[in-house]
């Protein structure tokens, strides 16, 4: 875990300076598989004595790490607490059940306040759904539920980057962007379609600079896309390079 912290520190220390700003942090937060809100974090801040630069050392990061994770494990643990049955351990179907829940909270959490919006009274039955064929070996001790809860959330952070971090409702509304944009309907966009998408999604297109940023952007894209094995036409805008602009 601390091998995974460093690598994202210096993934995120984009000039070198060995210091990370508050929005970085949320979004190395984001990055590693943690919910979190800026609010949330700025909590955790006020209980660290950060440098008046506003701004956090490596060492403050792995401190800050620390109280996000005692807190994480409280989620966890007020769950089992509250699904557990008289003898202090829960069976297989709890489990499952107790797993989605942290899961749809944990995926709620990550999304834009307008899009929760969206979510409706199935979703953490859809979690459910999807907890089916997670593996689970009853009873589940209170060690084994976190295990558990661990491995689930480390599934859930591979997704969400190939996904670039959205949601399932988010990936849905880009899916109808996309198709409201594919006029051809071959499932990628051509010049005139990418010009129309990157307006939409509120890109600047006014100057000679502002075109360049969007072909540099998008040519990024497509090798994230591909690098996740999501682009299947070399050098076309399909969906996935969109979602990861």
């Amino acid at each position: 875990e601390m091998e995974e912290i460093t690598a994202t520190f210096v993934q995120f220390d984009e000039d070198g300076s060995k210091d990370i700003d508050v929005i970085e942090l949320n979004d190395m937060l984001h990055h590693l598989g943690f919910t979190t809100h800026i609010d949330e974090v700025l909590v955790l801040l006020s209980r660290l004595d950060y440098n008046s630069s506003r701004s956090l050392s490596f060492r403050d990061f792995v401190r800050f790490m620390r109280l996000h994770r005692e807190g994480q494990m409280r989620t966890v643990k007020d769950k089992f607490n509250q699904r557990k049955g008289r003898d202090g351990v829960m069976d297989e179907d709890t489990t499952r059940s107790a797993l989605a829940e942290l899961a749809a909270g944990e995926q709620a959490a990550l999304m834009h306040p307008e899009h929760s919006k969206l979510l409706d009274r199935d979703f953490p039955f859809n979690e459910a759904i999807k907890m089916r064929a997670f593996v689970i070996e009853a009873p589940v001790t209170y060690e084994k539920f976190v295990a558990y809860a661990e491995e689930v959330r480390n599934r859930r952070v591979q997704e969400l980057r190939k996904r670039a971090g959205f949601t399932d409702v988010e990936i849905t509304r880009f899916e109808r962007l996309f198709e409201e944009h594919d006029l051809t309907r071959t499932g990628f966009l051509n010049g005139e379609e990418v010009t129309r998408l990157v307006i939409t999604l509120g890109f600047q297109l006014k100057t000679v600079e502002d075109q360049k940023k969007i072909v540099a952007q998008l040519n990024s894209a497509k090798k994230v896309a591909a690098d996740q094995g999501l682009c299947f036409e070399d050098g076309k805008v399909d969906f996935w390079v969109v979602v990861q602009l």
